[in-house]
């Protein structure tokens, strides 16, 4: 058990049995320009990117890049400008429409 609630883990699509299978954060990475988020992923699932200015504002913007399907590798990445707003950002994995 990896103290990760199960729905949660069908989400993600993650083996609820394998504390090492989850949905994380695998790099940033800083340039002068961009900064670049990659985290794990699967080609099952889709990706959204969320934001907020104060962690203690009780809503996330959603989606500020969109619906993201993952990479054809089992990371998937994603540039934002170094002008983009300043915040707190989470990474949620989405089921797909049937």
């Amino acid at each position: 058990n990896d103290t990760i609630y199960d729905f949660d883990e069908y989400v993600a699509n993650t083996d609820p049995n394998n504390p090492t299978s989850k949905l994380g954060l695998v790099d940033i990475d800083l340039s002068t320009t961009n900064f670049r988020i990659t985290w794990s992923s699967t080609n099952s699932r889709l990706y959204s990117i969320d934001m907020k200015s104060n962690l203690l504002d009780s809503a996330w913007l959603s989606n500020v890049l969109g619906i993201i399907a993952a990479d054809s590798s089992a990371e998937t990445s994603r540039e934002f400008p170094m002008s983009a707003t300043q915040g707190y950002y989470r990474i949620r994995a989405l089921l797909p429409n049937p």
